[in-house]
């Protein structure tokens, strides 16, 4: 069966402008406006949305399936164990971690069992997302901040 347009669409369509008041066929400009940056804690569908934007940028991330970021992203972000980076309120870095039972026991950068995400007191890098360049800063930043318990999630 094919979809068919009704017959009286263009009946319903021509008489949009005639007969309505000028505020309903007008746009409200302030209302056309994007909103501005909020303030205070992203919620977790935002932080999940800067993430990702971050994350199809980069080169390393882009080739993932949708089923691997999730393994990636997902618990990080639920556990609070990632670090997010902004610069003027837009995302430009993103590291995840996993607390293995013992120090070498996870090899950084693999993806973890999901034992292995709180499985221990000893931070491992899982993720580095810097599309935009500085990812050696970030790392640096990870490195002095996580292990000594000065890093705050999502900051």
């Amino acid at each position: 069966m094919c979809w068919r347009q009704p017959e009286t669409w263009g009946q319903q369509m021509t008489g949009i402008g005639r007969g309505v008041p000028e505020k309903l066929t007008k746009p409200d400009v302030a209302s056309a406006d994007p909103k501005p940056p909020q303030k205070g804690p992203a919620t977790p569908a935002q932080l999940l949305g800067e993430v990702m934007f971050l994350a199809l940028k980069s080169p390393d991330h882009r080739g993932l399936t949708l089923a691997e970021l999730e393994s990636r992203l997902l618990p990080p972000l639920t556990l609070g164990q990632f670090r997010l980076w902004r610069v003027g309120g837009r995302p430009v870095g993103f590291a995840s971690w996993a607390m293995a039972a013992d120090q070498g026991s996870l090899p950084p950068f693999t993806t973890p069992s999901a034992a292995d995400w709180r499985a221990g007191p000893f931070p491992v890098l899982v993720d580095l997302i810097a599309p935009f360049g500085g990812g050696e800063g970030f790392e640096r930043d990870w490195r002095e901040k996580v292990p000594s318990g000065k890093a705050e999630a999502g900051a």
